[in-house]
């Protein structure tokens, strides 16, 4: 929907790669970039037919992993100013944690670990994690990152990468308590490799629950109703998640999102309540209606606050969330 989605299938993410790997060493599955320096973007005619905004085009599940990894290897400045290049308007940490919520959405975290064989890789997504929690001192890089990576020294964007890997893989549980403003400047910190490394084991941590969270939202969507008792009343529910959709559709690229069409199927509460739902957009003169999840949380006096609010986009395998 947005020019910044990344698409769970063969052309997710719809970026165009023009240009060959940022580093070397990256021969493993999912890595290395398929296009040549002579590969274009899509023309206006091919980018509509394929749903995709103008200026982007198809980027590979191998595009996506080197996106990760080159973000992993604090190289993800340079990956984005490629994107950018090419009309997109994303930012950094934007675009190394979609690629990491995909990756971990496709269960191929572990890739970038298995050098030395995938039974090594978990014991030193944990070696990392654990070395990185134990430096609460800034950070000092003593060499550029390819260097620090090539010698296999620990950064931020290492620490952050394994630390998303390690509370993915063991269900981080609920998304913590802080604002989407802050959990973006730390993990574009730890990313451009300014945070120390024990914040960037917590951003890292922050990042997986959210992303754990968006993934299975949609595993158990179908939760009876709850009484209005247990939870908000469905049509003031429905009403603030109708307006959410409409203030996020602004920033869509060819869909558009149909206002008043939030229809609430099922609320289940166990502390914060999930809202379980469809909505409708329009795509090219075709409607379509998807699933969505929307979390509130109590505020007292029986009134309850929106919080992130997820599709799952049943057309291109696509999912997102807002806050």
């Amino acid at each position: 929907m947005s020019s910044q989605n990344l698409r769970a299938d063969v052309t997710f993410g719809r970026v165009c790669a023009a240009d060959k790997a940022i580093s070397s060493g990256r021969t493993r599955r999912g890595a290395g970039f398929s296009h040549s320096r002579n590969d274009k973007c899509l023309g206006l005619l091919a980018c509509l037919v394929l749903l995709v905004p103008i200026g982007l085009c198809a980027q590979s599940a191998s595009d996506v992993a080197q996106s990760r990894l080159s973000c992993a290897q604090g190289l993800g400045q340079q990956a984005l100013e490629r994107v950018q290049a090419m009309g997109v308007r994303m930012g950094l940490a934007e675009m190394c944690v979609k690629a990491l919520n995909w990756t971990a959405k496709n269960g191929d975290l572990l890739d970038i670990y298995s050098g030395s064989g995938r039974d090594a890789a978990r014991p030193l997504v944990d070696r990392i994690t654990d070395n990185a929690r134990a430096s609460t001192v800034a950070f000092r890089a003593d060499a550029s990152a390819a260097d620090m990576w090539n010698k296999g020294e620990l950064t931020p964007s290492l620490a952050f990468d394994a630390s998303f890997t390690r509370s993915y893989l063991e269900n981080p549980g609920p998304p913590p308590s802080i604002s989407a403003a802050e959990l973006q400047r730390r993990t574009e910190g730890c990313l451009n490799e300014t945070q120390s490394l024990a914040v960037c084991v917590d951003t890292g941590r922050a990042q997986a629950a959210l992303a754990y969270q968006m993934v299975n939202a949609f595993a158990n969507s179908g939760d009876s109703g709850s009484t209005q008792s247990q939870g908000p009343d469905r049509a003031q529910a429905a009403a603030a998640i109708d307006q959410k959709f409409q203030q996020w559709a602004q920033s869509w690229s060819f869909d558009r999102y149909q206002p008043g069409s939030v229809q609430v199927t099922g609320i289940s509460c166990s502390g914060q309540c999930k809202v379980s739902g469809q909505f409708s957009f329009t795509r090219f003169m075709s409607v379509h209606t998807i699933p969505f999840v929307a979390f509130m949380s109590p505020q007292g006096n029986g009134q309850y606050s929106l919080g992130r609010v997820c599709y799952n986009d049943e057309t291109t395998n696509e999912q997102d969330c807002t806050n």
